[in-house]
């Protein structure tokens, strides 16, 4: 599924009213480069985190704004939606999903340690239990 300007618009909570802060086209812009709703979505906090990263803080009486923290906000929101469209988030065939994969140690890997006279042994093997 094509990601559209309004799910982009509630991924990255940015209204589309007076508070918003870009126009339509700039989201038209980040869908035209990512089709994934999740990928597109991570692009587009790191857009805001970027526009906020050139902001200063605002004082307003005891109100303040730290533009920092948006930053911060915003660069979170993207590697939250980065993980998302890793872990096959969104829907259609652009949608990458992962494998489950197993990891571990190999035979010859395990061989080869054995061999090496450098490296301890261990305190423990297979037949530890057996009593003769």
């Amino acid at each position: 599924m094509t990601a559209t300007v309004a799910q982009l618009r509630i991924l990255v909570d940015d209204p589309d009213d007076a508070s918003k802060i870009f126009e339509d086209s700039h989201y038209e812009g980040i869908i035209a480069i990512e089709s994934n709703v999740f990928r597109a979505a991570a692009t587009a906090a790191r857009t805001l985190a970027a526009y906020f990263s050139r902001k200063v803080s605002v004082a307003a009486g005891p109100v303040r704004v730290e533009s920092q923290h948006k930053f911060k906000h915003y660069m979170s929101l993207a590697a939250s939606y980065d993980q998302s469209a890793r872990e096959g988030g969104g829907s259609g065939a652009d949608t990458a999903a992962m494998a489950p994969g197993l990891s571990g140690v190999s035979i010859s890997d395990i061989e080869s340690n054995n061999e090496d006279d450098d490296r301890y042994k261990g305190a423990f093997s297979r037949e530890l239990d057996v009593n003769e």
